[in-house]
């Protein structure tokens, strides 16, 4: 079982999509951008922040991520494996588990419907100008990311 606390350098490839979602993670401190691939652009999903989870709602559901992440700066992360996780909730009331993992699929829901009707909201992604640069930038460091794995 572990968690630990972990300093990522900028432009640090978390998770792809498709990959195994054995962690989830908290940021302390920095940003991660959490990002989908569609016909070769980037869709800016969420944009995290101190104090906001990434990764959780695929972990919970027990499939593999959906989504890509990228640190956009030095970025601070406690990273949760899913065993810390799933020892906690055999502590907790089934009731609990049962909510989370209900809170969960309502959120990949919503994911589905943003993707399919192409939505952005600036409030999501905290006004994240994705430039052609930035664009270039984050699908270079996904491409090599995926490459290693």
């Amino acid at each position: 079982m572990s968690t630990a606390n972990n300093i990522y350098s900028e432009d640090t490839v978390l998770f792809t999509d498709e990959m195994e979602s054995n962690f989830y993670y908290i940021v302390k401190r920095g940003s991660v951008l959490l990002f989908k691939i569609d016909k070769e652009r980037v869709i800016p999903v969420y944009l995290a922040k101190a104090g906001d989870f990434l990764g959780e709602d695929c972990s919970i559901q027990d499939v593999p991520y959906y989504y890509n992440a990228i640190t956009l700066e030095e970025t601070e992360l406690v990273k949760v494996s899913k065993d810390v996780h799933n020892q906690a909730l055999k502590e907790a009331p089934d009731w609990l588990h049962n909510l989370l993992l209900t809170l969960a699929e309502r959120v990949d829901l919503m994911k589905d419907a943003i993707k399919d009707h192409r939505i952005l909201d600036e409030r999501l992604t905290n006004g994240v100008e994705l430039t052609n640069e930035l664009e270039f930038h984050i699908k270079k460091k996904y491409n090599e990311f995926k490459k290693t794995k």
